[in-house]
């Protein structure tokens, strides 16, 4: 949880435009304030108070704000001022943070210390491109056990983005698992989105990714890819994956995620994946 401190005082640093990997965006004043992560206190971090946001923002009113952790991405206020993770990065113990999140339950954050006790098997280490501010990294194999489980040999670049909601694959890997979903629909009244019946959400078929040069297999339970009921039909739901064609940009979102164990090297630049037990899933 991230809390804030009220005695905000503008920055002087003006308007800040907040752009997310997906596109969606946010626009506002700039104020100082005291960020506290935990144990962590940081003064004066530049915090924007949102005026104009996208529509998807609109929509999720259970979401109070963004907390940005590119691997090095500037802030986007003009002047720039100093990241969050910048100002952070110093008061570590080691340079890592992970990342817990849970489907419909609390998830967690923590800086500078890796908890390997949350993981169910050992975490492997992925480098990312080191030209990119995001955590980009390189997936070669993927898998689903639908009716015929078989690996596909497809190299694609995806960012690991805790601020974006689903999973985008490329085009031809997302066609491919959502045709093994009987009765699924693309729907152009949805932009051409990926939606199935709703009574199979918890049989899709679960999805799966190799870590290159590994044999571990990273899972994620089919249960997770049901995303929500559609608004113009209750029966049909959106699926949690879908194609990252008109986005331009592969992205394991918390959709996936929130089934995964992950941590971030700041100093080497890699993420760690493993999978981990999860409560909300029989026998997994």
């Amino acid at each position: 949880m991230v809390r804030i401190i009220s005695r905000s005082m503008p920055s002087g640093h003006g308007m800040l435009t907040c752009l997310v990997v997906d596109g969606t965006h946010a626009d506002g004043i700039v104020y100082l304030d005291t960020v506290r992560l935990g144990d962590f206190e940081l003064k004066n971090t530049a915090i924007q108070s949102a005026q104009i946001v996208a529509p998807r923002f609109e929509r999720e009113t259970e979401l109070t704000g963004i907390l940005g952790l590119a691997k090095s991405l500037p802030s986007n206020i003009d002047p720039p001022t100093p990241s969050l993770l910048d100002k952070l990065r110093p008061l570590l113990d080691d340079p890592v943070f992970t990342v817990d999140m849970r489907r419909n339950a609390t998830g967690r954050f923590d800086f500078g210390y890796i908890d390997e006790s949350r993981a169910k098997d050992n975490i492997s280490w992925m480098a990312t491109r080191e030209d990119s501010p995001h955590w980009d990294v390189t997936f070669d194999t993927t898998a689903w056990a639908g009716l015929r489980q078989v690996w596909m040999a497809h190299t694609f670049e995806a960012t690991i983005d805790t601020g974006t909601t689903l999973l985008f694959l490329p085009g031809d890997l997302a066609s491919m698992y959502w045709y093994d979903v009987p009765d699924m629909r693309v729907d152009p009244r949805l932009g051409d989105s990926f939606t199935f019946p709703c009574k199979f959400s918890n049989d899709l078929p679960d999805l799966m990714f190799k870590v290159p040069g590994t044999e571990h297999i990273l899972k994620i339970p089919g249960p997770y890819l049901s995303y929500s009921t559609t608004d113009n039909d209750s029966d049909y739901c959106w699926g949690g994956l879908q194609s990252a064609e008109s986005l331009g940009v592969t992205i394991i979102g918390d959709i996936a995620l929130k089934a995964l164990y992950v941590a971030f090297d700041l100093e080497n630049n890699k993420v760690g994946f493993a999978n981990k037990d999860l409560d909300d899933i029989d026998e997994w």
